[in-house]
């Protein structure tokens, strides 16, 4: 099986569109969505070929217009072929459905009796391996790449220890640098294939060794725990690794246990443990040639939508690679000097155009999202360098200023069109107190408000908040002892001490244990009510039917029906875009 990426349409912010194509050993492929129910369904379900796909690996997806996406799922079979899958994922606006349609299978390889171990895309470039080899296939000449058709690179005998061969099947294919990339065997020794967007070949002998000897040591060290035998003989022991994860940059992660092939048994079966191994390869792989800045500057400038891939994964080759360099001034200060020249007073206010969706209001600027991911950043190196925190803290509020304009902004253009049928709103209903904190956010934090001004009006003559002394009578009161709740260094409190904590979405306080907090920032949010924790429905034959409450829209006669439509367009945090975790 394998999962796609989201379809990255612009028009489809919050309509995740990806596939999970599930291979059987008929020949059939399935392809499974994910909803917005919350469920699993299967758009299509067709024979491929007569033998059996093993491996699955899907490209990038490449836009064709708004509303239209295509991408390319490359499948392995077992009497050693490769072929190709195209399709084409359509976007409908009106009944905000996906729709698939499958190409010709294309064939890209033909088959040689060797099994495939692994297969991937590394952008364009189509990787796979089989025993003692790796192929390379390129659909055209690029600009950066100078060659198309198939490529293949022979791998050798590395090392005089017991497995020390090229047999073993691939457990990772890890991009290096730009033009290189490095093939892990499940024994651990690796090869390093050069100048791939020009003529893929393999790295030097010597070179190639020194690294396979690094990860040999790094394996051998975890065995000399209090856990394993005494007086091994290392030459006898060979990794079994069953698991490879390339973390970015020269960091990896991966899973082995030691195996002796005189009995065919691990180092010994009352002791034996799998050993999880985070390393750094430093030196012993090319540099990729790009400083800290142009790392930086590349990461902002191409920031992904933040609802398909959370910040931390997005930095974590950056903030990995901080962590192993010298802890000098020079790399904080790069940073600080970088983001200081991005910082912006304003960031653009939403587009008009797109007002009635909130979702897309919120989540499809890339200049907002680069200030979120510059939020987590600035939190992180907070804690990495506390002895520039001064410095810090300044980029970290001007950041959060935008931010907060934005979300402002984003809430007031998508709620005004609403008021037509709110003239008669209770004064007592969740809606009138979070259209009252929100016109007040509105004068208290966005800096422009003249494209604005008539939607403030119109959310301010629904609730009474026409003039000075009306907005400032909108204060919170203590719900434990009634008293006015005023800002303090950290929260909110009253004249007698009862600290409090605002939802960073609503503004309102927090008073009740269904919240979320976020995971990269210190924002914590409500949960919308059809994501509290309730005995899950169950019809009269005992099947269960709890998906039905996300797919029934939300009831706009309800009093909270605009406060439950923010908290659910808060999929993740509005202030960094990290993730939710609950509390409970």
């Amino acid at each position: 099986m394998s999962w796609s990426k989201a379809v990255p349409l612009p028009s489809t912010v919050g309509l995740d569109g990806s596939l999970l194509a599930i291979a059987d050993r008929a020949g059939y492929v399935a392809f499974w969505t994910y909803g917005e129910d919350r469920r699993f369904h299967r758009e299509y379900y067709e024979q491929i070929s007569d033998d059996w796909p093993s491996h699955l690996a899907w490209s990038d997806w490449r836009q064709v217009d708004d509303y239209t996406c295509e991408a390319d799922l490359a499948m392995s079979l077992t009497d050693g072929s490769v072929m190709l899958l195209p399709m084409q994922r359509n976007f409908d606006p009106e009944m905000r459905r996906w729709t698939l349609e499958l190409g010709e299978v294309q064939s890209v390889s033909t088959q040689d009796k060797r099994v495939l171990t692994a297969i991937r895309w590394i952008d364009d470039l189509l990787v796979w391996t089989k025993s003692s080899t790796v192929h390379f296939w390129s659909r055209t000449r690029t600009p950066h790449r100078q060659w198309d058709g198939l490529r293949q690179v022979t791998l050798h005998r590395i090392g005089d220890w017991a497995g020390a061969n090229s047999l073993f099947p691939c457990i990772g294919i890890q991009s290096i640098a730009d033009n290189s990339i490095l093939v892990t065997l499940s024994n651990l020794s690796t090869h390093l294939i050069e100048h791939i967007n020009t003529e893929p070949t393999l790295a030097s002998p010597q070179r190639v060794y020194d690294l396979t000897l690094s990860m040999r040591d790094v394996f051998l060290e975890t065995l000399g725990g209090p856990y394993t035998l005494q007086n091994l003989d290392t030459q006898s022991l060979t990794a079994s690794t069953a698991g490879w994860a390339g973390l970015g940059g020269h960091m990896a992660i991966w899973a082995s246990e030691a195996i002796n092939f005189h009995n065919q048994f691990t180092v010994t079966e009352a002791k034996r443990r799998t050993v999880l191994t985070l390393t750094d390869f430093g030196s012993a792989l090319p540099q990729g040639g790009r400083s800290v800045r142009e790392q930086l500057v590349q990461i902002l400038e191409g920031s992904p939508r933040l609802l398909d891939r959370s910040p931390t994964a997005i930095f974590a080759p950056l903030t990995l690679r901080i962590t192993a360099e010298p802890r000098t001034s020079g790399v904080i200060n790069t940073i600080i000097e970088t983001l200081s020249a991005r910082a912006t007073s304003i960031v653009p206010t939403p587009s008009m155009l797109r007002r009635d969706d909130l979702r897309r209001l919120l989540w499809s600027s890339t200049e907002l999202n680069a200030r979120r991911l510059e939020v987590v950043l600035l939190y992180w190196l907070m804690s990495f360098y506390p002895e520039r925190k001064t410095d810090l803290s300044k980029l970290l509020s001007d950041a959060s200023r935008d931010i907060d304009q934005n979300f402002v902004a984003s809430l007031i253009m998508w709620v005004a069109p609403h008021m037509e049928g709110y003239q008669e709103i209770s004064p007592t209903s969740k809606d009138y107190q979070f259209l009252r904190l929100l016109v007040k956010a509105s004068y208290d934090v966005i800096v422009d408000m003249n494209s604005l001004t008539d939607d403030i009006i119109t959310i301010s003559s629904t609730t009474g908040m026409g003039t000075e002394s009306e907005r400032q009578e909108v204060k919170d009161l203590c719900p434990v002892c009634g008293e006015g709740v005023e800002p303090i260094e950290e929260g909110y409190a009253c004249s007698k001490g009862h600290e409090w904590t605002r939802c960073s979405v609503t503004r309102f306080l927090i008073t009740q244990p269904n919240y979320r907090i976020c995971l990269s920032c210190p924002a914590i949010a409500l949960l919308p009510d059809r994501l509290i924790r309730t005995p899950i429905a169950i019809d009269e034959r005992g099947k269960e039917r709890d998906w039905k409450r996300f797919r029934t829209p939300i009831d706009r006669t309800r009093g909270d029906w605009l406060v439950q439509e923010v908290l659910e367009a808060a999929v993740v945090c509005v202030r960094c875009g990290g993730r939710w975790a609950r509390t409970m």
